[in-house]
């Protein structure tokens, strides 16, 4: 998306000054995509070891910069905001859960902080009641409060 508003001329949109993400290449990826399916024995969550976030603004300057114009005087940036549920910084790894040394380079085993086994039970049959009524806003206030 970046390379195509460079294209055009600009500007770049950006949602925040401060929103990173982490970046890796897809041999990377898939090399320890692979490596993690050979040392699964089912039920393990993985998590790539990405280094450090990447600020987009950061991203999108040193793009600007490699395609030969100055950033902010050829090609402006511009930032739109947040966009509801979108975060400024990816969290890999929750405060909540437990990680620990995988065996494979590159990649953290993590697991999830643990679930009441009867969590969804209730919840899930008031969903299903609010279903059968056909009450939309019920069903809406059900939904996202399985989320939290």
């Amino acid at each position: 998306t970046l390379k195509k508003q460079i294209e055009r001329g600009g500007p770049l949109t950006i949602t925040d000054p401060e929103m990173s993400r982490y970046f890796m290449t897809i041999p990377e990826a898939v090399s320890l995509v692979l490596g993690a399916g050979s040392q699964a024995k089912g039920g393990e969550i993985y998590v790539l070891e990405m280094g450090q976030p990447v600020k987009i603004v950061d991203l999108a300057e040193s793009l600007i910069r490699l395609s030969g114009y100055i950033p902010h005087q050829d090609i402006e940036l511009t930032f739109t905001g947040v966009r509801p549920g979108e975060k400024l910084h990816e969290e890999l790894i929750y405060k909540e859960e437990h990680s620990e040394p995988s065996g494979i380079d590159g990649m953290t085993k993590v697991s999830p902080k643990s679930l009441d086994p009867e969590w969804p039970r209730d919840k899930l049959k008031s969903l299903r009641e609010s279903v059968e009524r056909g009450d939309n806003k019920a069903c809406h206030q059900q939904l996202f409060s399985l989320l939290k």
